[in-house]
């Protein structure tokens, strides 16, 4: 009598696992994943500044510039390797997407950069 039920609710909880594992997944890296989406846009939006800051400094205060933002733009790899590893564990490319437009939402200046940039 206790056999079907074990077996009954070890399939219960492996099918369980299946589903709730890749939202688990998600919700344990939802900071860390703003943050670096954040970061990203950030580099992005520094880098494109060099142009416009370019021939007013100094050689040496352009070349710290640039390295800065070089630095910067690590967390946009950071960022795409975080992505591959939510996929790899069954998140949806629907829900990333979703998270990264929530994580530039919270962000006002970042919705301005952006604004400027379509114009």
């Amino acid at each position: 009598m206790r056999k079907p039920l074990i077996i009954t609710l070890l399939i219960g909880g492996f099918i369980s696992l299946y589903i709730f594992y890749p939202i688990a997944q998600l919700h344990f890296s939802k900071n860390t994943f703003t943050n670096l989406v954040r970061e990203c846009e950030k580099s992005k939006k520094d880098l494109q500044s060099l142009d416009i800051i370019g021939e007013k400094e100094s050689i040496e205060t352009r070349v710290n510039l640039f390295m800065n933002a070089k630095a910067n733009e690590l967390s946009c790899f950071d960022l795409e390797l975080l992505e591959n590893e939510l996929l790899a564990k069954r998140v949806s490319q629907e829900k990333i997407n979703y998270l990264k437009l929530k994580s530039i939402a919270g962000d006002p200046k970042l919705i301005e950069n952006m604004d400027s940039e379509n114009q």
